[in-house]
C-alpha cells in the first residue's frame, strides 16, 4: 500500500489484520540486521513463542512470512470451494482438551454450528446459524423439516474452526436434548435479543433449543512457524 504519509495506512492495515488474525509488521528506520531481529521478535509473539527465529537476510525472512499464509490463489478467492484442512500437517502444534468454560468461551459468538441427529435415513448433520443464551443453543427451522421432527430426542451440537495455513484449529461438541420453543412471549425475546438470522432463507419460524447435558473441545496450538510434515 502506497500513498501520502499520515492518511491512515497503517492503521488500516493494522485493524485487517487484527480483524482477519493476520500478521502486520510495519516499516521502521533501522538497519537490516536490527530489522530482522524485530521482526523475528513481532513474529514469535504473533505466534505465541518464545523461540523468535532469527535470519541473516531478507530472502529467508520472507519465505518464512510466506508460509504464514495468503497466497495470491486465496487472495482471488480460490479454494472457497473445496473442503478445509486440505494442506499438510503441521509438525510445530500440540493439542489439548478445552474445559467447559474454554468451550463455551468458543460456541458464545454464535455463527454456523451442525446439528447431528437420528433421522430415517441414519445419522445426519445439519449446518445452521445459532446463537448462544444462558448456556443453550438457539437456532431456527422449517415446521415441518428434518431438524423440527428431532424435537424431544438427545442430538449432538459441533461447532470447529479450521486455519489451513498453520494446520491448526479447534472443535467443540454438545451433547443434550432439543425441542421447540413455543411460548410467544420467550419467541418474541429471542427475536429482539438472540436471533441467529439464518442463511439459508425461507420460512424459519420454528426456534429450537438445545439444553446441554454435556460439552467437551479440544485445540489444535501452533508452537511456532509452520514446518510441514508430509506424514
Amino acid at each position: 500500500m502506497t500513498g501520502p504519509r499520515h492518511q491512515g495506512k497503517t492503521f488500516l492495515l493494522h485493524e485487517l489484520t487484527r480483524a482477519t488474525g493476520g500478521f502486520h509488521f510495519g516499516a521502521q528506520e533501522a538497519t537490516e540486521a536490527e530489522s530482522l531481529r524485530h521482526l523475528g521478535d513481532q513474529l514469535a509473539r504473533h505466534l505465541g513463542t518464545t523461540r523468535p527465529q532469527r535470519w541473516n537476510s531478507w530472502p529467508p525472512a520472507l519465505e518464512s512470512l510466506t508460509a504464514l499464509g495468503t497466497t495470491v490463489n486465496d487472495l482471488l478467492g480460490g479454494g472457497l470451494d473445496v473442503p478445509p484442512g486440505r494442506p499438510y500437517a503441521n509438525a510445530r502444534v500440540r493439542t489439548e482438551e478445552l474445559d467447559p468454560p474454554a468451550s463455551w468461551a468458543k460456541l458464545n459468538p454464535g455463527g454456523v454450528g451442525r446439528v447431528i441427529l437420528a433421522a430415517p435415513r441414519g445419522l445426519v448433520a445439519l449446518p445452521v446459524n445459532y446463537r448462544v443464551l444462558d448456556a443453550t443453543i438457539l437456532y431456527r427451522t422449517e415446521a415441518d423439516g428434518t431438524l423440527a421432527r428431532a424435537a424431544g430426542s438427545e442430538v449432538s451440537f459441533e461447532v470447529h474452526q479450521l486455519d489451513d495455513v498453520f494446520a491448526t484449529g479447534w472443535s467443540v461438541l454438545v451433547n443434550g436434548t432439543v425441542s421447540i420453543v413455543s411460548d410467544e412471549d420467550t419467541v418474541r425475546w429471542f427475536q429482539k435479543h438472540a436471533d441467529p438470522r439464518p442463511w439459508a432463507g425461507g420460512t424459519r419460524d420454528t426456534w429450537m433449543r438445545i439444553r446441554p447435558t454435556g460439552i467437551s473441545g479440544r485445540i489444535i496450538r501452533p508452537e511456532g512457524a509452520p514446518l510441514v510434515d508430509p506424514g
